[in-house]
């Protein structure tokens, strides 16, 4: 991205969420969130991954598009009046399929508040709690930016245990770009900037419904809300995942039947086993693999698959000699290698990570840096929480690297894949009021010659002071 104008992300504002008084983050291709413990890092990025995966409820929106389709055309049924157009190859198919989705558009909204509740509860149970305390309601508010404009925006209040949809401004120039033609009766195609989004035969109804009507509202929320309301394209790997992996690894039939086991924990079982399949499958993106396998040299073990009873699993072979299940690996193993698969995933387009220096020796730290550089750099989105300054110094370097000439980048012995420009950064200090009664999120400016890491510095500088103290006394 090379001006503001040009400047493409996700805005999400929060009022009242957890203990956050009031926030607004763009989540760009590389989003970092700071600060001490228990300021809110870990809910706020819990919640960009539920709404990532919040899918509209598809029943109810059908039961809402019936009801209001019956009043708009005095009860004749758009959809029956469609097919039997498609069936006789009318040209007036392009005009009945735009008059349906602008419909089913307009009421995806409530449908996108629907699916919002249904994933919160799975995760969090009572979703009252996600209000801060001494609030009655809390809000998320949520616009995309294309080309520096808004082209839509929605926004949820969370109150009395429930989701409602407070505000939806679809994306009508979206129906715009559809180019549909049926070439003889019974066939249509769709075409969206030259990518065919259907073309087939329609034998019926649900044909309709459950090909070209859903076809279009996936491309539609592709386009208008990027990364959100997706399906599982994305990943969350908590802090918890060492751990769980020693639970999930052991002879138990599903992991969220384990009592004490639930919200994201519960969820890792499927992220366990799809990565694996990432490994087993090769399923990695060419530019990352040498970055993957920079770091797993760092960690001194090399990486298999293998199956017992035909259940996959990941066995490492230590430089020691020793060959370990992931459950039996180091810590810092366990802690770091689904991170870095998902990192290098061709399959996984935003991947969340709390923590991903835990137990790592600063210098496994510097690369796995460097493989989040070339995940974003090749179409990846990234969110991590942190308190390493060690990651924090060397994705500076690799911004301030952006700078230079490709000559000079390989001349300095990294690939033009290492350097970051800084517009694909956001970064968010989580403070906390001096009273301790809220936490407020001030983002920190990204430019050519980095990150400002005032919040760190401060903790070196009270170190350095008592160390003077120590000595001097």
């Amino acid at each position: 991205m090379s001006s503001e104008t040009e400047s493409e992300f996700i805005r999400v504002r929060l009022r009242n969420f957890g203990p956050v008084e009031e926030a607004e983050i763009k989540v760009r291709p590389l989003t970092l969130f700071i600060g001490r413990n228990s300021v809110g890092k870990s809910l706020v990025a819990e919640l960009i991954w539920v709404l990532s995966k919040s899918l509209p409820d598809s029943v109810s929106l059908l039961g809402k598009f019936h009801k209001r389709s019956m009043e708009v055309f005095r009860g004749y049924d758009p959809l029956g009046i469609l097919y039997e157009k498609i069936q006789r190859g009318e040209e007036e198919v392009t005009d009945y399929i735009k008059i349906v989705s602008e419909l089913l558009i307009d009421l995806l909204g409530e449908a996108f508040a629907e699916g919002l509740e249904r994933e919160l509860r799975e995760i969090f149970g009572e979703i009252n709690k996600l209000i801060r305390i001494g609030a009655d309601r809390a809000e998320i508010d949520i616009e995309t930016i294309l080309g520096g404009k808004s082209i839509s925006s929605i926004a949820f209040m969370i109150k009395d245990n429930k989701v409602s949809l407070q505000k939806y401004s679809p994306n009508k120039k979206f129906l715009e770009t559809l180019k549909i033609t049926t070439p003889y009766p019974k066939h249509l195609v769709i075409q969206r900037d030259k990518e065919e989004i259907y073309g087939g035969t329609i034998y019926s109804i649900n044909d309709l419904i459950r090909e070209v009507i859903a076809n279009i509202i996936y491309h539609y929320s592709l386009e208008t809300f990027p990364l959100l309301f997706r399906t599982t394209n994305n990943l969350f790997l908590s802090d918890s995942r060492a751990g769980v992996i020693k639970i999930l690894l052991r002879p138990y039939p599903r992991i969220s039947w384990i009592r004490g086991v639930g919200g994201v924990e519960a969820d890792f079982s499927e992220t366990y086993f799809e990565l694996v399949d990432v490994f087993e499958k090769k399923d990695f993106n060419k530019e990352l693999k040498g970055s993957l396998d920079e770091v797993l040299d760092e960690l001194g073990c090399r990486v298999e698959v293998k199956r017992e009873a035909g259940v996959p699993g990941i066995y490492l072979y230590m430089w020691s000699g020793q060959i370990l299940n992931l459950a039996e690996a180091p810590s810092g193993i366990r802690e770091i290698l689904l991170p870095l698969l998902a990192l290098a995933s061709k399959r996984h387009t935003l991947v969340i990570i709390e923590e991903p220096e835990a137990h790592l020796h600063p210098k496994a730290q510097r690369s796995l840096a460097k493989l989040i550089a070339r995940a974003i750099n090749t179409d990846k989105y990234v969110l991590i929480t942190t308190h390493s300054d060690y990651i924090l110094s060397q994705i500076e370097n690799l911004i301030k690297l952006s700078a230079k000439s490709g000559g000079d980048i390989r001349r300095l012995g990294f690939d033009p894949l290492d350097a970051i420009d800084p517009e694909d950064v956001s970064v968010y200090l989580f403070r906390l009021e001096r009273d301790r009664s809220k936490v407020f999120v001030e983002e920190i400016p990204v430019t050519h010659e980095g990150i400002p890491q005032d919040e760190f510095a401060k903790i070196v500088e009270e170190i350095l002071e008592e160390r003077s103290r120590i000595e001097i006394s």
